[in-house]
């Protein structure tokens, strides 16, 4: 059982967790930045959701669907700007990649917990690291666009990438 939430199976599949409301429990008063994620694509593994819960903090679980967890590798092109849509070339326009999970904590919220963050501008890892306490990785990643609008494109990571992923899609 979890110690703080009798009743519930320490598989945590905490199925009766409050339904997510459909709007942001706060408010950003003064944003720091935009951001834009264009040519996304999501690929998504069902994953055993205690091999998932090992990988994440105690007062995580994973969120289910399908009695599975979800494992997702995002690869993107992110252009970031100030809130006056000011761009800084060192570090506002990129390849990332994502490995993320689906999560629930104790008190039902619903979230996602990044496995990996990698970018591929420098400048744009050290101002995540350094100015939001971000654990992004500085990776190589190219973007290549292939057909029309929905032709489809790949992202290719390198083996040198910095969590020695090779993602291609």
């Amino acid at each position: 059982m979890c110690p703080d939430h009798p009743g519930l199976p320490d598989g945590r599949d905490w199925s009766d967790r409050p339904v997510v409301e459909p709007s942001c429990p706060f408010t950003v008063e003064r944003p720091t930045m935009t951001q834009r994620w264009e040519r996304l694509t999501f690929v998504h593994w069902p994953v055993d959701p205690e091999a998932v819960g090992r990988l994440l903090p105690p007062e995580l679980a994973a969120d289910t669907y399908d009695d599975r967890a979800w494992v997702s590798l995002v690869p993107f092109y992110m252009r970031v700007a100030t809130p006056g849509g000011r761009a800084v070339p060192w570090a506002s326009h990129f390849c990332e990649t994502n490995v993320r999970t689906y999560v629930v904590d104790r008190r039902g919220r619903r979230g996602i917990w990044f496995f990996s963050l990698e970018a591929a501008r420098l400048g744009a890892v050290l101002v995540a690291r350094n100015g939001f306490r971000l654990p992004y990785l500085w990776a190589s990643m190219t973007l290549t666009e292939t057909g029309g609008p929905s032709g489809g494109g790949r992202c290719q990571c390198p083996k040198t990438s910095a969590r020695g992923f090779v993602c291609e899609n």
